[in-house]
């Protein structure tokens, strides 16, 4: 913050207390002269202390400050989250704003996900987009996740009141597995597990080898014991349980 300089000619003192000046712009209480009860030895009062008070154009310029850090501290929050948690920077792209409508039902349910999502994240709702190729599924994974992120809010200066959001493709995941020593492996699916929302983009599509089998239980076991949810798109059927076999719903 600036200084306040004021010319000599235009110190206002208060009628109340000859030892407060007045701001010249807004009139209030600006700067207090404490002084003792004893005096110095030409009878003068002793000064022990300038007091500064904040006058209302004072507290304007603070607000204005604090306002101004919020909104750089949360577009920060948002390209820091964007650049380490997508690793495909076209998913940025996909948000609600640029939606045909060529889905409604889908829309809708996505945007009421992402309105409850306080409840969604309490109670680890996740959901699972499957279908043909070129139906939507990823586009709409995006979507959460970017109107999830956009939710965060600034509270006060370098604190944002926000989630955070992972989303890949499968295939991505295991390649930055394969890219990384073991120590960090183990990082990277705590990293995984510590998101408010991991999105699996392309789930299954893979060849089902054992080494990939077993990096999906992984995630997948890492996830759940998380207790945060999940979204995951796909172009396999959902698996349903019943009588402890399991079955493909059509």
């Amino acid at each position: 913050m600036t200084a306040k300089l004021i010319n000599p000619r235009d110190i206002i003192l208060s009628p109340g207390n000859p030892n407060v000046l007045l701001c010249p712009t807004c009139n209030q209480p600006w700067l207090e002269k404490l002084v003792d009860a004893t005096s110095d030895a030409d009878g003068q009062p002793i000064i022990r202390e300038l007091k500064r008070h904040d006058c209302a154009c004072e507290q304007d310029k603070k607000r204005i400050y604090f306002d101004l850090q919020r909104q750089i501290d949360h577009q920060i929050y948002l390209a820091f989250n964007r650049t380490h948690g997508f690793l495909d920077p076209n998913y940025q792209m996909h948000t609600f704003a640029v939606d045909n409508n060529n889905n409604p039902e889908a829309s809708k349910k996505c945007h009421k996900y992402v309105n409850n999502w306080d409840v969604a994240l309490e109670n680890n709702f996740g959901i699972f987009f499957h279908g043909d190729s070129s139906t939507g599924k990823t586009f709409f994974a995006c979507c959460i996740a970017n109107a999830i992120l956009d939710k965060g809010k600034p509270c006060y200066p370098g604190i944002i009141n926000g989630s955070s959001v992972y989303i890949a493709t499968f295939t991505d995941l295991i390649n930055k597995l394969a890219s990384l020593e073991l120590s960090r492996k183990e990082q990277f699916y705590r990293n995984l597990s510590k998101a408010d929302l991991l999105v699996i983009d392309d789930f299954g599509s893979e060849r089902q080898t054992d080494y990939i089998l077993e990096q999906m239980n992984l995630i997948l076991d890492s996830r759940e014991r998380s207790r945060k949810p999940l979204i995951i798109t796909s172009n396999l059927a959902p698996v349903v349980k019943t009588n402890n076999r399991a079955t493909t719903n059509a």
